[in-house]
């Protein structure tokens, strides 16, 4: 993990250039609601940005993001802090499954993301 930015920007632009990537959703302990789902989803991925993570940290912690919020009725109430997202996700998080290799796709278990074929930094 890098460290903080001037306004947000990663202090390493090139990491996050010409990228394809994606990321298995976490399979949540129960849905109860989608409402802010999406919302949230993309403030994980805010939060690891300015954080200045790498595209991949971005990535999980935005679908991990997500799956918290599923998991309770409301927009916020699943929501963790920054260390409590990355302990679960550390923990061994289970994902739902993706099968995205007869596409042209390449799994990085290390990452835990799939690099597509126009990723120009590969697994």
């Amino acid at each position: 993990m890098g460290g903080h930015s001037d306004g947000g920007a990663p202090t390493n632009p090139a990491a996050w250039a010409n990228r394809q990537l994606w990321a298995p959703c976490f399979r949540p302990g129960v849905v109860v609601s989608t409402v802010g789902t999406g919302d949230a989803a993309i403030a994980g991925f805010l939060a690891a940005v300015l954080r200045d993570t790498s595209p991949s940290l971005a990535l999980n912690v935005a679908v991990a993001t997500g799956a918290c919020c599923v998991e309770v009725a409301g927009a916020l109430g699943g929501v963790m802090d920054w260390k409590e997202m990355l302990v679960r996700i550390e923990a061994g998080w289970a994902r739902l499954p993706l099968e995205l290799e007869s596409f042209g796709w390449v799994w990085d278990s290390d990452t835990a993301i799939w690099h597509g074929p126009a990723d120009r930094a590969g697994p």
